[in-house]
């Protein structure tokens, strides 16, 4: 039940960091070395246009960890 109760504040505390993101802080850039060929990639949160949210690059960091789950040492 503790376990719970902490990982519903840890959510709700992460909800709400980002829900204090203002839109100016979302539309400023964001320096990348995506490039890089040992470049790991971070989350990055940005202004979406399209649904006027402030959203991040879940899906590019999607693609990454399952290319890195694909890879044979």
């Amino acid at each position: 039940m503790k376990a719970t109760i902490a990982v519903l504040c840890f959510i709700a505390a992460i909800a709400y960091s980002v829900g204090r993101l203002s839109e100016q802080q979302c539309r400023s850039p964001v320096p990348s070395s995506l490039c890089a060929p040992n470049a790991k990639p971070r989350k990055v949160w940005f202004f979406s246009n399209f649904t006027s949210k402030c959203e991040s690059n879940d899906e590019l960091w999607r693609r990454y960890k399952s290319t890195l789950k694909g890879k044979t040492s």
